[in-house]
């Protein structure tokens, strides 16, 4: 079990790596594509950090009183809350009609990965 400074601490090395991610993607998107390809990186990137930053929020609030069923559902209602920000980012995101595909995607499966990454650290 990770303690309460330790988990924080994994947290923030996730956003600043997401947050690194995506303004390199979104730095390299407007010099190859002008302003809107970063803006279409940004929200992509923005698609990936919103809800993985809301899931740590509800999980992180960590009690050591708080037994182990309590923690899964903890778990689950972090997950089900990410899923459903992650699907609404995207419907947002595809109401604007001039939104490129490639940076979208290719920054949000990046600040996805560096999700990752991080909590494998």
């Amino acid at each position: 079990m990770l303690r309460r400074g330790r988990m924080y601490d994994r947290v923030r090395l996730m956003l600043y790596g997401q947050l690194l991610v995506v303004m390199v993607a979104s730095a390299v998107f407007w010099l190859q594509g002008g302003a809107g390809s970063a803006l279409s990186s940004l929200c992509g990137g923005s698609a990936a950090i919103l809800p993985g930053l809301a899931f740590a929020m509800i999980f992180a609030r960590f009690n050591p009183g708080v037994s182990p069923d309590q923690q899964v559902k903890r778990f689950y209602w972090g997950e089900a809350v990410k899923f459903l920000l992650t699907v609404l980012s995207f419907v947002a995101i595809f109401q604007w009609k001039e939104v490129s595909i490639l940076p979208l995607m290719l920054t949000y499966s990046l600040a996805f990965g560096a999700y990752w990454l991080a909590l494998l650290i």
